[in-house]
Parts: C-alpha cells; sequence; structure tokens
C-alpha cells in the first residue's frame, strides 16, 4: 500500500493504520492531522474531558467531508444525562432528511443496525444503533465504526465486534459532533462529551487496530504505529 507522508517510512516496508483526521476535542475544534474546517455552532466548550453537549440542536461542530468506498472511525464519548432514546454524538446528514452514516443510542435496539435506501431517489443511510442501556450509562465508552463496500462493523470497547450489511452505501457527508447532521427538525442530539475523534478515510481497521486505540484511551498515540507484513522470502 502507499503510505502517508507522515508517517516517516518507507513505501512497501509496513502496513499501517493512518489517521486521516483527527480531532481531539479538549481545547478547540481542530483537525490536527489535515486541517479539515470544522465550524462551532452553538459555542460548544472543551476541557481535558472533551467537547461537551448539552442534548440540544443549538450546540454541534460541523465539517464536510466526502469519504471513499471504506473507511473507519473512532471516537470516545460519554452521556451526560439521561434521554429516552436517540442520542447522536456524531453522524452526517443534511438538513432535509436523516440519511448518512454515523453513530447513535436508539432506544431498546440492541447491537448494529443499518437502514438504508428508505425511498426511492433517497440517498444511503447507514446508522449504527446501540442499545442505549450501556450507550448512556454514564461511563465514557469507545465506539468503532468501519464501512467496505456492503460490509459494515461496529466496536463499543473491548466488547466483541458486530457485523453487517448495507444494501446502499451512504452518499452524504455533512458531519455533525453532538446531534444528527444537519437534520434538525427532530432533538436527535448528544448530551455529555465526546473526545479524540478519528477518521480513517480509505482503511478497514483491523481488531487489531480497534484493540490499540482502546488500550491507548482516549488520545492516546496508536493509530500511526506502523505493523510488519508477513516474510516473502529473501533478505
Amino acid at each position: 500500500m502507499t503510505l502517508a507522508a507522515n508517517v516517516g517510512i518507507s513505501e512497501g516496508c509496513c502496513d499501517v493504520a493512518t489517521i486521516t483526521h483527527r480531532w481531539p476535542l479538549t481545547t478547540d475544534a481542530t483537525d490536527v492531522v489535515a486541517g479539515l474546517a470544522t465550524t462551532n455552532l452553538g459555542g460548544v466548550t472543551f476541557s481535558s474531558a472533551g467537547a461537551l453537549f448539552t442534548g440540544t440542536n443549538t450546540k454541534a461542530l460541523t465539517f464536510t467531508k466526502a469519504l471513499s468506498a471504506s473507511y473507519s472511525f473512532s471516537f470516545w464519548a460519554k452521556s451526560g444525562g439521561t434521554q429516552t432514546n436517540y442520542w447522536t454524538p456524531f453522524m452526517s446528514s443534511d438538513a432535509g432528511s436523516n440519511a448518512g452514516t454515523g453513530i447513535c443510542s436508539c432506544g431498546a435496539l440492541d447491537g448494529l443496525n443499518a437502514a438504508t435506501n428508505w425511498t426511492s431517489g433517497m440517498s444511503g443511510r447507514l446508522v449504527i444503533e446501540s442499545k442505549a442501556s450501556k450507550f448512556i450509562d454514564g461511563s465514557e465508552h469507545l465506539h468503532i465504526m468501519t464501512f467496505s463496500g456492503s460490509a459494515i462493523t461496529y466496536k463499543m470497547d473491548a466488547d466483541a465486534t458486530l457485523s453487517g450489511a448495507a444494501t446502499l452505501a451512504p452518499t452524504n457527508f455533512n458531519f455533525a459532533i453532538g446531534r444528527w447532521g444537519m437534520y434538525v427538525t427532530q432533538n436527535l442530539a448528544w448530551n455529555g462529551t465526546v473526545r479524540d475523534l478519528r477518521i480513517y478515510d480509505g482503511q478497514v481497521l483491523t481488531e487489531e487496530d480497534m484493540s490499540a486505540i482502546y488500550t491507548a484511551g482516549p488520545n492516546g498515540s496508536s493509530g500511526t504505529a506502523p505493523k510488519p507484513q508477513a516474510s516473502t522470502g529473501g533478505l
């Protein structure tokens, strides 16, 4: 594979999960890897615990980034209150529909639900939905999603990785941290903190990658360490 220039190792020597965008979210809304323009709506505040959201659509960090046919993202989120369903720490959508890609906690749904292609002409919807009892238990959890072709996976912390299939790839990439993208006709917002959002565009994280991110913790150094490839013989 071709390695990103900032990895600092020779092409072809190693396989590596390269972070293409990263928001630590401890001091501001800066993408420290690629400098992707990110807008702070409603005066979101920051601390070592992450960006703080109040469960309303008026506070969000927004950006637009078209992703490749394969991608992964990860972030840490901690709930800060009670809500019955549809807590959304990270999602994309336009203003006219809730079609997009991301992760939410949706009531009693447990595990992974990939709902796509609702109606003719609607852009793809790929949403990982995780049971609220753990998602919003007041503890900080790591959430990881991968997408490749029709194959999707979701992992929370060190739990077993869940997998599923999508019937239509998402096409809307107007993202928001702290709410359901640009879709604000309903209150689908996050109450709590989010930190260390990472995007791995063009890459599908392996189980080894996911484990390393979890072990390193929020804003840890995992994600750029090279992993030796299998030997092909010779010196």
